[in-house]
């Protein structure tokens, strides 16, 4: 019998981090994920890539 569901990630998201914000931190980032469509975990790894990718 086939296998169902999600097909295995080439590159899969595996690591988890913990990172704290103020409560205004965290409203900022909430209202930017809102305005933008996007949830507050794939809003903070855009900013992180934005980040990474000036420093390059």
């Amino acid at each position: 019998m086939p296998r169902t569901g999600r097909p295995k990630s080439d590159n899969p998201r595996n690591i988890r981090i913990v990172i704290r914000f103020t409560e205004e931190e965290y409203k900022k980032v909430k209202e930017h994920a809102k305005k933008e469509s996007l949830s507050v975990t794939e809003t903070i790894r855009k900013g992180v890539r934005s980040m990474l990718e000036s420093e390059q």
